[in-house]
């Protein structure tokens, strides 16, 4: 029993420190937007610093809500291989817990 134990919390604290992603949130400049023959989406965003680098966008109808040279609110994760991936999209100063009048 001790043992099982022993391996668990090995196994526990590998995987706690393999953390393979980084998440990110920033106001981003979308530049560019495609998909490709896979249905794979994306968007070419440009930060603040004006590096460009394109994020995967797992839902269709996201994709199509966003718009070329808008800005926006955006997380995202970045793993080991740089890829990016969006987590979540708004407008900048928008409350989505405004109630409409």
């Amino acid at each position: 029993m001790k043992k099982y134990l022993v391996m668990l919390g090995m196994v526990l604290i590998l995987v706690a420190c393999n953390s393979p992603k980084e998440t990110t949130a920033s106001y981003i400049t979308v530049v560019d937007k495609g998909s490709t023959n896979d249905n794979q989406h994306w968007i070419t965003v440009k930060k603040s610093d004006n590096k460009e680098f394109k994020i995967l966008i797992k839902e269709k109808n996201t994709w199509n809500l966003i718009e070329q040279g808008k800005d926006y609110f955006a997380s995202y994760s970045t793993n080991e291989s740089r890829e990016s991936t969006l987590d979540s999209i708004d407008y900048p100063g928008s409350n989505m817990n405004e109630s409409k009048k």
